[in-house]
């Protein structure tokens, strides 16, 4: 093979690997679309917080900070949105009068006083988004998914479930969250299985995929994206979650399939029309 075969080669590979990462966005352009029927603002002002770890994974993946730094920027720019991010577990002054946290950072061990935290903040009728790594915990695996619906007991290497896949994902189109979205996605990224699921609240899994070939394993639908629906308390409306198991390679927020689950996730936990959410999602390619 000649050198400038062998270059068209290499070009066409990474042509098709840089493909199987990216959804096609085709199907999104009649979502992103202004919707006259739908409010065109908030139907009041919000807090936002973002939680974020430093770095401890290669290179553009896991970018927990310039995840924060990212959406947080996003989110800021649409009226009547307040963000602000902090590194670690969120203080009870960041908790103070918010109505969405996003954990996206690696958690250790959260203590009764943080799970009790978490429980004042779902009881408010509040949200909690928890994306890829925010999932892992080392301990009480059972008491973070009853919060987020499902967790991942991090056991080392060789033991957890986990791994690259690039088998379609499928998703629940029924969903106000993907409602619009093709029936399968093609990505190439991280994937934790064998997650604990929690045994609170209305747990709803609105996309699967299958595991890499793993003894057993690859022939099951695994989450990929979940919300949960906490029961009421008083008045106050039921406390929700989303959770995604996606998200370890930075690129995707620059990616507009899945920046607009993201978005509308973010929408669907505040009890939000998705219309005031497009905008900065038309800005991307």
């Amino acid at each position: 093979m000649t050198g400038s075969s062998r270059t068209i080669l290499f070009l066409l590979l990474a042509l098709f690997f840089y493909a199987a990462s990216f959804a096609d966005e085709s199907g999104l352009k009649s979502v992103l679309q202004s919707d006259p029927s739908e409010s065109q603002q908030l139907s009041d002002s919000k807090k936002i917080v973002l939680a974020w770890s430093k770095d401890d994974h290669p290179r553009n993946t896991h970018g927990y900070q310039f995840f924060a730094k990212t959406y947080g920027a996003m989110l800021s720019k649409m009226e009547g949105i307040k963000v602000s991010d902090v590194e670690g577990f969120p203080s009870p002054a960041d908790w103070e009068g918010a109505d969405l946290v996003i954990f996206y950072l690696t958690i250790r061990e959260l203590d009764d006083a943080q799970y009790a935290q978490l429980d004042t903040h779902l009881a408010k009728g509040k949200a909690l988004m928890v994306l890829h790594q925010g999932i892992v915990q080392r301990k009480r695996t059972g008491d973070w998914a009853d919060r987020i619906g499902y967790s991942y007991s991090w056991g080392g290497e060789s033991r957890s479930k986990w791994g690259a896949f690039t088998a379609p994902v499928k998703f629940d189109t029924s969903h106000p969250i993907f409602a619009g979205f093709p029936q399968t996605v093609s990505y190439k990224d991280e994937l934790y299985w064998k997650l604990e699921k929690g045994k609170r609240g209305t747990i709803n899994n609105l996309a699967t995929t299958q595991a890499p070939g793993n003894r057993g394993d690859s022939d099951q639908a695994w989450p990929v994206y979940w919300t949960v629906e906490h029961d009421a308390v008083g008045k106050a409306p039921r406390g929700r979650v989303f959770g995604c198991v996606i998200g370890h390679f930075d690129k995707y927020l620059h990616e507009q399939i899945f920046m607009t689950a993201l978005v509308r996730g973010t929408a669907w936990c505040l009890y939000e029309a998705f219309e005031p959410f497009k905008a900065p999602l038309r800005q991307l390619k």
